[in-house]
């Protein structure tokens, strides 16, 4: 697997995700809490990480893991902001957009942590599998 490929699979397994557990919230009437897109976020950064390390035998070289990193952090504040975009096109009255900006600065920079420490852990547990020797 590439690493273009893993930022892709990353983007699809991300999306998907997000849109079956917000269908699955929708359909049981309950109310969606940060609690699922954090869970979401770590299961699809793992689940990259994982396939990357059993396709190729081998974890990210320190260039690519930069560059996963990255691309998977872009990725996630990218939906963040569409999503926000979005909302904030939807709402009629005043809004403070300071308030909006600082709200994705802080989301973005714990996604952003969330992010690195998955892809460290994911390390951690190939090794353990006995999948990745490195």
């Amino acid at each position: 697997m590439s690493i273009p490929g893993a930022i892709l699979r990353f983007l699809l397994i991300y999306v998907m995700l997000l849109l079956a557990a917000g269908a699955v919230v929708d359909w049981l009437g309950l109310d969606a809490g940060s609690g699922v897109n954090i869970g979401i976020l770590c299961a699809s950064v793992l689940w990259v990480c994982d396939a990357f390390g059993r396709r190729n035998g081998r974890y990210f070289s320190n260039g690519e893991r930069n560059a996963v990193f990255l691309g998977m952090v872009i990725v996630d504040v990218a939906m963040q902001g569409g999503v926000t975009a979005a909302v904030l096109a939807a709402e009629e009255g005043p809004v403070d957009r300071g308030a909006v900006a600082l709200g994705l600065l802080v989301v973005g920079l714990s996604h952003m942590v969330l992010i690195g420490v998955v892809v460290a852990l994911s390390r951690r547990g190939l090794r353990r599998r006995g999948i990745v020797t490195d």
